[in-house]
């Protein structure tokens, strides 16, 4: 007869066996779209529906196979997303090329099973030609977006018969534009528009690109222009700084070393720049300088003088900084820095590198940001962007940033008719600049296990509301008609029945 503890150690273990045969598991497999082959290392991410928002569960890679599992699950409704470098995310159940997938539930023993196919991004091929047709090489040609703000998401570069393809793109519109190129000994191109010899983005055409698919025959017709120079001269620092130069067409770096000769950023496109420079002082401190300007010839000389960073001080009313749920993220002449993650501000004052900044607040239940008072000292070379507030902070030891928030936030709750809407995203759109910066664009929730939403934290004004599996860039240009139109009213609860579109 076995000791008591011992049995006491059975009976747990037995218990946590029957535990784990009952709880159910999803299985699945990651295929190419286009063949149906299996796509081993593709990183796979299991989200749990939690009331009106998915939560991460756990993440793993396929197989050589292609295969992955996620067993012992709770029950309830989940979804499993595939992402791969150079493919569309890929979710289960995805009826729309890019657009949400549908949960699955699990309940119980029996171990679902999900085919998540990848689809490509896609592509835009042309050449690039002269006056008499014939190919130019060394000519970049990037894809910007069409909206606000505009910025740079992919380039190719010509080869020796004029022949680029651009690669990497999500599903959308883009405007396709080459930049400053030397094709021969002193001859160079001037950045010119789609279609073939537009000069201005006035008379530039959307190109629309699906994934899975390349869209051919977008030929330029670079025209001869002129090309601009600048030399960077820094000082105050020690050691060797890094120097980015931004425009519209991207951004360059450079190591520069500290109170030597000046460094040179030549073939530039006449125009717009911002110059960050970053460096260190003694006992490693962190140093900066930033300069916009305006670049048009070849002889061009600026001296930066590196600082100890700024201090922005932000004075709120309505609520503390710590409890607003502020989040920081540093933009410049190509557009927001997409490379460095956004930062939650946490403690006040913080300290940034100078230059210009984008400020929004994540959704809060009882606050929403309604206004941004600064005194500008940087013109940005940028266009602003309307899903955030701006302000600039500048090479003095101190910014002060006035934030207003209201604490009276409207509520938007409804239900959801349809065939299994459970899982489905419901959106947003805010349809008033005011109301747009206030919400940072577009805001998503998903349809709960009793067929209800809900967005709280809202920002009064019009909106416009849509329960759709559809991908969101698709939905923004047929919103017309579908969605339901609504006013949010200042501290009030509003309600809205939707039909599954």
């Amino acid at each position: 007869m076995l000791p008591l503890p011992c049995h006491r150690r059975r009976i747990v273990t037995l218990l946590a066996a029957c535990t784990t045969a009952f709880a159910g598991g999803i299985k699945g497999i990651a295929v190419e779209n286009l063949t149906g082959f299996p796509m081993a290392r593709a990183n796979i991410t299991l989200v749990r529906l939690e009331g009106s928002a998915f939560r991460t569960v756990t993440s793993s890679r396929t197989g050589s196979n292609g295969q992955f599992q996620f067993l012992g699950l709770a029950d309830g409704y989940y979804q499993v997303i595939a992402r791969r470098p150079g493919f569309a995310e890929a979710r289960a159940g995805q009826s729309y090329r890019g657009g949400a997938g549908t949960p699955i539930q699990v309940q119980g023993d029996p171990t679902a099973f999900a085919e998540l196919r990848l689809r490509r991004l896609g592509a835009i091929f042309g050449r690039t030609l002269d006056e008499n047709r014939v190919g130019l090489p060394r000519v970049p040609v990037s894809a910007y977006t069409v909206t606000l703000p505009r910025r740079i998401v992919a380039t190719g570069i010509s080869d020796d018969l004029g022949v680029y393809r651009i690669t990497g793109l999500p599903a959308g519109k883009y405007f396709v534009r080459s930049g400053t190129a030397e094709v021969d000994q002193n001859f160079f191109v001037a950045p010119t528009y789609h279609p073939f010899a537009s000069m201005t983005l006035r008379d530039a055409i959307p190109i629309s690109v699906d994934l899975d698919s390349e869209v051919r025959d977008i030929d330029l017709a670079p025209v001869p222009g002129r090309t601009a120079a600048i030399a960077i001269r820094v000082t105050g620092c020690i050691g060797v700084a890094e120097v980015t130069l931004s425009s519209d067409q991207g951004r360059k770096q450079m190591p520069a070393p500290c109170n030597l000769d000046p460094i040179q950023f030549t073939n530039l496109t006449p125009g717009e720049y911002e110059l960050l420079v970053q460096g260190e002082g003694d006992q490693k401190q962190k140093l900066a300088a930033f300069k916009s300007m305006q670049v048009y010839t070849s002889s061009h000389l600026e001296t930066l003088n590196l600082r100890p960073l700024p201090k922005v001080t932000f004075q709120t009313t309505g609520t503390s900084v710590t409890q607003a749920g502020l989040i920081l993220r540093r933009r410049d002449a190509a557009g927001p820095d997409t490379s460095a993650q956004a930062t939650e501000v946490h403690v006040n004052p913080i300290q940034v590198v100078p230059g210009n900044w984008q400020l929004t607040q994540r959704p809060q239940t009882g606050s929403y940001l309604s206004e941004v008072t600064f005194h500008a000292r940087q013109k940005a070379a940028a266009p602003p962007d309307p899903d955030w507030f701006e302000f600039s902070a500048s090479d003095d030891t101190s910014n002060t940033i006035q934030l207003t928030f209201s604490t009276s936030p409207a509520k938007l709750t409804g239900k959801v008719k349809g065939s299994s809407p459970i899982g489905v995203p419901v959106y947003l759109f805010p349809t008033s600049p005011q109301a747009r910066q206030r919400t940072n664009g577009v805001r998503t929730a998903y349809i709960a296990e009793d067929g209800s939403y809900a967005f709280v934290g809202v920002a009064p004004g019009p909106y416009l509301v849509i329960a759709s599996l559809e991908a969101l860039e698709l939905l923004e240009d047929a919103l017309s008609g579908r969605a339901q139109p609504i006013t949010l009213e200042e501290g009030r609860t509003a309600t809205l029945d939707l039909t599954l579109q």
